[in-house]
């Protein structure tokens, strides 16, 4: 398992500008990890935050939450990674109350 909870994942959303401004404004609700093995078995975990959250170091921390509950035994071919269950966030003008 250390193996895994070491790997250097890329870089996070708040330093990556391929996102659009639409996806921006979205928060998941649910984490999914999915591993895929060298003999291309695959196994995928889930896990559902408590609220709607933008906040990549708790979406990160849920990804590795997921990630711990394998037991790599064999070589890892894949990893995957997925969020889900997404909410539009209100942006700025409209929590500020202009029109």
């Amino acid at each position: 398992m250390a193996a895994i909870a070491s790997f250097p994942f890329a870089e996070s959303q708040d330093r990556n500008s391929n996102f659009s401004p639409e996806t921006k404004r979205l928060s998941p609700k649910a984490v999914t990890v999915k591993i895929r093995f060298a003999d291309f078995e695959t196994y995928t975990r889930a896990k559902s935050l408590n609220r709607f959250t933008d906040v990549v170091p708790e979406i990160r921390r849920a990804a590795f939450a997921c990630l711990g509950k394998f037991e790599p035994k064999k070589k890892v071919w894949l990893i995957g990674f997925r969020i889900s269950n997404l909410e539009k966030v209100a942006n700025e003008v409209e929590n500020s109350g202009r029109s």
